[in-house]
């Protein structure tokens, strides 16, 4: 697979908010060690408008499916493979069984 060098947000999404794009690309790391935690993605500045301390438990242990930790490439490129081959085929299964239903008039 070719290396791609990353493209800025804010190429990719002209005249969006700033702290917008800032928060998304915080949140799309694939690293989880680097990615921003859902604490510090509700203290961010674009969500304060939102934020209500008094309303926001926080989990203190890190949830890990125990089966997803792994360092091997290819079990992650078989995994978003098959991840992408079952969206496919649901969204394809669904879409038929629209096109199958009669139209109501």
């Amino acid at each position: 697979m070719p290396e791609y060098k990353k493209k800025p947000f804010s190429e990719v999404f002209t005249g969006a908010n700033e702290q917008a794009i800032d928060l998304l690309e915080q949140m799309l790391l694939l690293d989880a060690d680097n990615r921003i935690t859902a604490e510090a993605a509700l203290d961010h500045p674009y969500l304060e408008i939102y934020a209500d301390h008094d309303d926001e438990p926080v989990c203190e242990a890190r949830f890990v499916e125990p089966h997803f930790q792994s360092d091997d490439i290819d079990f992650w490129r078989k995994l978003t493979f098959d991840e992408i081959i079952d969206y496919r085929s649901s969204t394809s299964s669904s879409r038929q069984a629209a096109e199958a239903m009669p139209m109501e008039t």
